[in-house]
């Protein structure tokens, strides 16, 4: 099951239940309405906070492949580790904190998307 939402900025949402379990526990964003997704970001608890998001920076190659993963250990909604493939080879580079930012705002190279996904939330 998925439901499509457009947000104030155009951008794409996608909320999935992969699992059938009843909820949706994926967050697919595609910003930039190219068709792509952009991000992934995942509620592994069914706490409603996001605990995982992963970080697609290679637009135009119609493949989600995720550079950045970021990871909330704590379930406050806040990153606590990013992972970071700087070179694009499929491993992790680098391991940084997190900021303490929200888990859709923790990629260091693309748009802070956590205002976009609130907003799809706040609809349900």
């Amino acid at each position: 099951m998925s439901d499509i939402y457009y947000t104030s900025d155009g951008s794409i949402v996608t909320l999935e239940d992969h699992d059938g379990d009843g909820y949706e526990e994926t967050t697919l964003v595609d910003e930039n309405r190219d068709g792509e997704t952009d991000a992934w970001l995942i509620d592994t608890d069914g706490d409603t906070r996001d605990d995982q998001a992963y970080f697609d920076n290679s637009p135009g190659d119609d493949d989600f492949t995720a550079d950045v993963t970021a990871v909330d250990t704590n379930s406050d909604g806040r990153v606590d580790r990013v992972y970071d493939d700087l070179d694009f080879d499929g491993d992790h580079d680098r391991v940084t904190t997190g900021g303490n930012a929200w888990l859709g705002d923790a990629n260091p190279y693309g748009p802070d998307l956590q205002e976009t996904v609130n907003e799809v939330y706040r609809q349900l």
